[in-house]
């Protein structure tokens, strides 16, 4: 299910969950993502606090954007089923872009603007990386 907007309930679609957590290694951070409809999407809280910010805080701000696609998503995580908020990979560099360098504590801001410059190349090539693997051994 993904909230289309700020004012709406969440509203029901097919998606096609991979159901696998992902690490996706990023300077010195694990970003943890799943692949929805064959795109990965970012599991929030543990990236938000990678980055040292309030992750409650960062997802509630996202979920009232508009322009966000996030989602509970039904995720494999140690042998367990968990529902994890996911956002698809522009909301979330959307999200971080909306996050001014300035008004962060003075450690937090080389890792957010690290993150706000390549985080989505790296998920971004990590998924390309592995469907081209997968599609040579077919």
């Amino acid at each position: 299910a993904y909230r289309v907007n700020p004012g709406s309930t969440f509203r029901e679609a097919r998606m096609d969950y991979s159901g696998d957590l992902v690490p996706v290694q990023f300077h010195g951070d694990t970003i943890y993502a799943v692949k929805v409809n064959d795109r990965p999407h970012v599991i929030l809280k543990p990236a938000f606090e990678a980055i040292g910010l309030d992750a409650d805080r960062q997802i509630a701000n996202i979920q009232k954007q508009p322009w966000s696609c996030t989602a509970v998503t039904a995720v494999q995580a140690s042998g367990q089923v968990r529902n994890m908020i996911t956002a698809d990979l522009r909301s979330f560099l959307m999200a971080l872009a909306t996050i001014p360098a300035t008004r962060v504590a003075e450690h937090v801001r080389p890792k957010l603007i690290d993150y706000q410059r390549e985080v989505a190349d790296v998920i971004e090539a990590h998924f390309t990386r592995e469907r081209h693997q997968i599609g040579r051994a077919h």
